[in-house]
């Protein structure tokens, strides 16, 4: 989503120079977008791009808004086995988790990002 002021005739939005897709109607404070397959830094990169938004006075940049984030990398999780039951802790660890954006799927089960904790260390902790 992108904020601001005078943004109910925007007509495209692009990020990093790629188009995103206008979701639903502008209105004069918010515009919803999507970001598409060709919106994308290569392989690695974490990086920062800017977000341009064209209506009927032209086109608006603001540097930097959108970052890329990293690919969640696991390097582990421990215990290594639990009971049928469930119900046991697991500590994943690994670089990339990003706390409210960081799903965890265990044999099929897909936690909750609530229940998936990034520690405050983590430099994607927001």
């Amino acid at each position: 989503m992108i904020s601001g002021t005078g943004l109910a005739g925007t007509t495209g939005v692009t990020i990093g120079g790629a188009p995103a897709t206008v979701v639903g109607t502008p209105t004069d404070t918010r515009v919803t977008v999507t970001v598409t397959a060709t919106a994308t830094t290569p392989a690695g990169s974490v990086a920062n791009a800017d977000v341009a938004v064209t209506g009927p006075g032209g086109t608006i940049v603001a540097a930097d808004a959108y970052e890329y984030l990293p690919v969640p990398a696991v390097t582990g999780s421990t215990p290594g086995s639990g009971p049928v039951t469930g119900g046991a802790p697991v500590t994943v660890t690994g670089d990339g988790f990003v706390r409210g954006g960081t799903t965890v799927t265990i044999y099929g089960i897909t936690f909750a990002t609530a229940d998936v904790a990034v520690p405050q260390a983590s430099r994607y902790w927001r």
